[in-house]
This record gives structure tokens, C-alpha cells and sequence, in this order.
């Protein structure tokens, strides 16, 4: 019984300690804090045309925090493209800005969407709102506790 006893009062201790920090913002996951998605000719060019391929880069103002397991998706509207990025990182392990190199076949005015799924290792901050970016927007939402969405719109014009 004396056993039990001990066994009951450090349960509760270890409860009682751990709900403690559980509104401490230092174990409080946080998404990036985009700052804009910009676009860059791989042949060195300044001018963004048909059948040249382009790096688009989402740039993070400020790193996630207690990030974990992040998966990425580009794609591109009226249609769709080829592109080639990494789907997915341990964001703790690689917090680098995320890319995709994509080639436009045609001249045209398109879309181009970044969405980042940001799984939380800590606590979690309730995120739902949009801020304006250069020809875009970007919109943070927080549809769990366990993970941020975060998507990147832009207009791109390709000649």
C-alpha cells in the first residue's frame, strides 16, 4: 500500500509540474514568420520568361520554433506545372528557406501557392489571420493543436 502511495503522489507531482509550464511562451511551438516569396531566373536574368526555369524561395523573417516533422506542396494556377522541391524536412534539423524550381512553357499571368504543414513538439498558439505581401498574401491558420498551416500566394508574370 505504502508503495502505491508513492507511486500515486509522484504521478500527481509530475502532473502538477508539467501543467505549470504548459502556458510558458518558451515551450510554445510558433510557426515562420513569412515575409515574402520571390523569384529569381536561374540564367542570372532579372526578367521572368517562358522556358526559363525560376527558383521561388518563401522568405522566413523569423524561424519556427519547436517545430518537428513539415511537410511542403507548390502548385500553380489556371494550371498546373512541373515542380521540383523537397516535400518534406524536420524543420528543427533544416529550418532553411523552402524552394521549388518551376519552368512556365507559356507567357501568361499565373498563381503560384506555397503551403507549409508546421507540426508542433511544444505547446501551440492559436494562428488565423492573413498578411499582405508583395502581389500576394500570406494566411496562418492553426486548424489543430498539433500542427500550423501556413500558405503563400503570389502573381507571377511570366513574358
Amino acid at each position: 500500500m505504502q508503495r502505491l502511495t508513492i507511486a500515486f503522489t509522484a504521478l500527481i507531482l509530475f502532473v502538477a509540474g508539467c501543467s505549470d509550464n504548459a502556458d510558458d511562451p518558451k515551450y510554445r511551438s510558433l510557426p515562420p514568420e513569412i515575409s515574402d516569396l520571390t523569384l529569381a531566373p536561374l540564367d542570372g536574368s532579372t526578367e521572368l520568361r517562358a522556358n526559363t526555369p525560376i527558383v521561388a524561395t518563401v522568405q522566413q523573417s523569423k524561424l519556427g520554433k519547436l517545430i518537428n516533422k513539415t511537410t511542403y506542396s507548390w502548385k500553380t494556377s489556371p494550371i498546373d506545372i512541373d515542380h521540383k522541391y523537397v516535400k518534406g524536412v524536420i524543420y528543427e534539423q533544416e529550418p532553411q528557406n523552402p524552394t521549388d524550381t518551376i519552368t512556365f512553357a507559356n507567357k501568361g499571368t499565373y498563381t503560384l501557392t506555397f503551403t507549409g504543414r508546421y507540426h508542433t513538439s511544444g505547446g501551440y498558439e492559436q494562428r488565423n489571420y492573413s498578411v499582405e505581401i508583395p502581389e500576394g498574401k500570406v494566411t496562418y491558420s492553426t486548424p489543430s493543436f498539433q500542427y500550423y498551416d501556413v500558405k503563400v500566394e503570389k502573381t507571377v508574370r511570366i513574358k
